[in-house]
C-alpha cells in the first residue's frame, strides 16, 4: 500500500510540475503548498481506488488482461510471444510502482502526448489506474500461465484429445476452466 501511495502521490506531483513547465531547479518555498496539496490529493485518491481486500488499481481490468496473456502465454509455449509475454510481465513485477508510472508519464504524456499529465480530469487519471494495476495484472499472467501449464499435461486433457473434442472446446472447457 505505500508502494502505491508514494506511486500516485509522485505522479501527481511530477504531472503538476511537468504540465506547469516547471525544471527541478527552480523548486522554492512557494511551491511547498502547490507540492504538498497535490500529494493530499494523491492520497485521497488512492484510498478510493485501493480499497482494502483489493489490489490497487482496477481489479476487473487487471484479472481480464493477466487471465488472457497467461493464457495465451500457455498455449504458444516456448514460442517468441511466450517469451515477449514472460520478459514484460516479469519487468512489470519486478519494478517499483513509482518508477513505472514515472516511465509511464514521461512516454505518454511528454513525448507522445496522449495523454494529459495532470490529474484534473477523468483521463488524467489513466495513467495513475494503469501503474497501479499494472502489477496485479502481471502477477496474475505468471499464474494463470503456470496453472494452465499444468493442467494442460494432466491426463483428462490427453483422453479429450484422444476422443476428437475440438482444440477450443479443450482449451475453454477443460483447461481454462480449470485452471482457474
Amino acid at each position: 500500500m505505500e508502494t502505491s501511495i508514494i506511486s500516485v502521490a509522485g505522479i501527481t506531483v511530477i504531472s503538476y510540475l511537468v504540465a506547469q513547465g516547471i525544471k527541478a531547479t527552480k523548486l522554492d518555498s512557494k511551491w511547498l503548498p502547490v507540492i504538498c496539496g497535490a500529494c493530499g490529493a494523491a492520497l485521497g485518491l488512492v484510498g478510493m481506488v485501493a480499497m482494502p481486500g483489493f489490489p490497487a488499481g482496477d481489479p476487473v481490468s487487471a484479472a481480464a488482461v493477466g487471465i488472457f496473456l497467461g493464457a495465451v502465454a500457455a498455449l504458444r509455449r516456448n514460442t517468441v510471444l511466450d517469451k515477449v509475454i514472460m520478459v514484460i510481465t516479469t519487468a512489470f513485477v519486478s519494478m517499483p510502482s513509482f518508477i513505472m508510472g514515472s516511465f509511464l508519464l514521461i512516454v505518454f504524456s511528454v513525448k507522445l502526448g496522449w495523454l494529459p499529465a495532470n490529474g484534473a480530469t477523468v483521463s488524467g487519471l489513466v495513467l495513475p489506474v494503469i501503474t497501479l494495476a499494472l502489477y496485479p495484472m502481471s502477477y496474475i499472467t505468471r499464474l494463470t500461465r503456470s496453472s494452465m501449464l499444468d493442467v494442460l499435461g494432466q491426463d483428462y486433457i490427453r483422453t479429450a484429445r484422444a476422443k476428437g473434442v475440438s482444440g477450443k472446446k479443450i482449451i475453454f472447457g477443460h483447461a481454462l476452466k480449470n485452471s482457474l
